[in-house]
């Protein structure tokens, strides 16, 4: 049996394990549901749909090395969508390896830089 909050399923002989990492959000985040993520794990990697306030702990949580993470698609720019972006690189920067490939709407390659600045200076 799967903990809640995780799915598998398969497509045309692949499997793919789906876990809500985050299901809170504008500001709910009771109940240790922390902010908008879903995370999709299959043998080529995992990739982060949003990436909410608190994923990282429910990334390590799951037992994912972030290593495995190969990208991150944002679809907006709200505060609980993508603020864990900064606690990302800084996990990335402290394994020296080469972060996610990061995805989104207009903006986003701002709003990584911005993110990278927090944890570097």
């Amino acid at each position: 049996m799967m903990p809640p909050g995780e799915i598998e399923f398969g497509i045309r002989g692949q499997s793919m394990k789906v876990t809500f990492t985050g299901t809170g959000g504008g500001g709910s985040y009771a109940h240790d549901r922390g902010g908008a993520s879903v995370m999709l794990e299959n043998d080529a990697g995992v990739i982060l749909l949003d990436c909410g306030p608190g994923v990282m702990r429910r990334v390590f949580r799951a037992s994912v090395d972030i290593g495995d993470i190969g990208a991150v698609f944002i679809t907006h720019l709200h505060y609980d969508h993508a603020i864990g972006l900064a606690e990302l690189f800084n996990m990335f920067g402290r394994r020296r390896g080469d972060p996610p490939r990061i995805f989104g709407p207009r903006g986003i390659t701002e709003y990584v830089e911005n993110c990278k600045k927090l944890i570097i200076t």
